[in-house]
């Protein structure tokens, strides 16, 4: 149980691992610009070894190739991904970083999506728990983290282990348009920061930086612990300042 989190649906530990997502809201941009914009995201992600998207899923092993990329590649990925019923909703694909299984990392990304209500996304399954690893390491992917804000533009943006996911039991309360939670690594766009008293938390967390038109925040130098009471009461104690311990529940 040190080493994960226990699934009460299944009944059994499961290995902890961390997800880094980036909501965007629903856009009009035209063809070119949303190919520009993956191109960047997928070459900041290249720059990182065990992050770089190599392979596009497949349904068939034997139908896995590297993918090349281009600024040709991704503007036919996006016309062939397009949604055919509903083209409000764009294109999404995905990638993964490895044959092995063990330590491949799954990034999924959402791009043209216009439909009010709806959101261009990334999300990058990082198939690691952070725990588990030097501090450094988790510097590094926060680092990633901060470029894909300013290149995503996203209204909201987490890095967060499933254990301490669950306990709010969602990244962010859609009614409420607000997180649920201060999780390990954040950025609140404007909307959200408009409405949340970030100067009350800027000398009480270990990073609250100001990207784009909104606020990129860190918990902690190390990665939260949810069996740690300490780390517990900080996120607490965060949360209670922001006004948005209401919102899940009273934790």
């Amino acid at each position: 149980l040190l080493t994960g989190y226990y699934n009460e649906r299944d009944g059994k530990n499961m290995v902890d691992t961390y997800t880094m997502i980036l909501w965007a809201k629903a856009n009009n941009d035209k063809l070119d610009i949303q190919v520009k914009r993956v191109f960047e995201i997928l070459n900041i992600l290249n720059q990182i070894s065990y992050l770089k998207p190599k392979y596009l899923t497949s349904y068939k092993k034997n139908d896995i190739i590297e993918f090349e990329l281009t600024l040709g590649n991704i503007e036919k990925l996006i016309i062939q991904k397009k949604d055919k019923y509903f083209t409000e909703l764009g294109s999404k694909f995905s990638f993964f970083t490895s044959l092995n299984d063990d330590e491949s990392i799954g990034i999924s990304i959402s791009i043209g999506v216009s439909k009010p209500g709806f959101q261009n996304n990334i999300v990058i399954e990082l198939n690691a728990d952070y725990k588990e690893k030097k501090v450094e390491e988790f510097d590094e992917i926060a680092e990633v983290f901060k470029k894909l804000v300013v290149v995503s533009e996203p209204f909201y943006g987490c890095i967060s282990s499933q254990s301490n996911c669950n306990m709010f039991g969602t990244y962010y309360d859609k009614k409420a348009n607000l997180p649920t939670s201060v999780f390990d690594i954040n950025y609140f766009g404007e909307e959200i920061t408009n409405r949340l008293p970030i100067h009350k938390i800027v000398d009480k967390v270990y990073e609250c930086e100001k990207i784009e038109k909104g606020y990129y925040l860190r918990l902690q130098k190390e990665v939260i612990n949810t069996l740690d009471i300490n780390h517990m009461n900080l996120q607490g104690n965060i949360n209670d300042l922001l006004g948005i311990r209401d919102n899940n529940n009273g934790r």
